[in-house]
């Protein structure tokens, strides 16, 4: 029988790996990876979504502590080979880890609240640190750190401008996820100095540049609010995103006439359209006509809506779309007072999905009407981590 001291250094290598594995925290992927979550802003940026919950992490470092404490060559692997996989800049300013930790780190946080290594803090950054607002401050925190293993940014409260893209990417060439709140930088400046980048979530009005083409070969998934775009010119040629499934195209309050966005957004799908699987249009981008819509986009599997309109409206020509997502925040999810499902009942939809987790749902009581209405049909009801009604209401 061979004894543990015989057993060749590669097979504990990998099982430490397995040991302290953390599947989607991790994973550049990882809310991608099913386009329900990755058409939900409950997924991509509440904290509490398995993509954005740290717990996991924090546990698994814990397994890593203790196992480094086993015998040298464990500690020496652990250490120097796996290293910080998940560094919150703010805990580097806090002295607790060296800036050097990013060498080996895969994601970072850029956030000024959140779990520190000490523990969950709910505080926000004195009024003297509001450094955490600005990328030129943590930028020259590592002027000399060069890592290709990183290949998560989750910046929420960092605005991020066109020559801070260029100096990120020289730190972290190989960057595959970035999410961001105020990226005022063109889409344009993010793809040049980005050019490995696989997911991009924004949530504020992102520029257009006229004089740059939109091409990205790698990107699967763009999430912004565009503005300009009554100028911009919406061919094959300027728009190469051949590899994007997943398309959001988000609202706000500070917009030009719902016509004109209207009229912006069917260009757009016609040359974006064929290859998408998952769509998210806000209610004042939607086209005058919805059939328009999947016309252009006729590989759809999943869409999101808030209200199409008339449900008589015919389904599309192929079988491909078989998921509806509806926002929590859709006007008509505001207690309603007959329940009646207002997407189209189209033969080959079999799920309805809510975007945000039942337990985060605030209205039980219309909740438990809305089953009694939807029980016996053949649509499954269902969140965005896949629990049905029915078993959450404990029916």
């Amino acid at each position: 029988m061979t004894s543990l001291s015989d057993t060749p250094a590669e097979i504990w290598q990998h099982i430490l790996i397995y040991a302290i594995h953390v599947p989607v925290f991790l994973d550049p992927d990882g809310v991608a990876r099913n386009p329900i979550s990755s058409m939900s802003s409950y997924h991509v940026y509440n904290e509490k979504s398995i993509w954005n919950d740290e717990k996991p992490y924090w546990a698994a470092e814990k397994t890593r502590n203790a196992c480094r404490r086993v015998c040298r060559l464990w500690d020496r692997h652990l250490q120097q080979s796996v290293g910080h996989r998940f560094v919150r800049v703010i805990d580097i300013v806090d002295g607790l880890i060296p800036p050097a930790s990013l060498y080996s780190a895969v994601r970072i946080s850029l956030s000024p609240y959140g779990q520190r290594m000490a523990g969950p803090t709910t505080t926000p950054v004195p009024p003297e640190e509001e450094w955490y607002n600005s990328a030129e401050k943590f930028l020259s925190l590592i002027p000399n750190i060069y890592s290709a293993k990183m290949q998560i940014i989750s910046a929420l409260y960092m605005t991020i401008e066109t020559d801070h893209l260029a100096k990120i990417a020289s730190h972290f060439p190989n960057l595959v996820t970035l999410i961001n709140m105020e990226l005022n930088s063109g889409l344009g400046d993010v793809f040049t100095h980005l050019p490995h980048l696989r997911h991009l979530y924004t949530e504020w009005y992102n520029r257009v540049s006229n004089s740059m083409n939109m091409n990205n070969p790698h990107l699967e998934t763009l999430s912004f609010r565009p503005v300009n775009f009554n100028k911009e010119d919406f061919t094959p040629d300027r728009w190469s995103l051949p590899s994007l499934r997943t398309l959001r195209i988000l609202g706000g309050d500070a917009r030009p006439a719902k016509q004109a966005w209207q009229t912006m957004t069917l260009p757009l799908l016609v040359v974006l359209g064929l290859e998408l699987r998952a769509l998210y249009i806000a209610p004042n981008y939607l086209p005058s006509s919805f059939e328009q819509v999947l016309d252009a986009c006729p590989n759809l599997e999943y869409l999101t809506v808030h209200k199409v309109g008339d449900k008589g409206m015919p389904p599309p020509a192929g079988p491909q779309l078989h998921t509806i997502m509806v926002p929590f925040f859709s006007p008509w999810m505001a207690r309603p007072t007959k329940p009646d499902p207002l997407w189209p009942e189209w033969p080959e939809i079999r799920t309805i999905v809510f975007d945000t987790p039942w337990k985060e749902a605030r209205w039980e009581k219309e909740l438990r009407r809305w089953y009694e209405r939807w029980k016996g049909g053949s649509i499954s009801i269902e969140d965005s981590l896949g629990v049905k009604l029915s078993d959450w209401l404990g029916k």
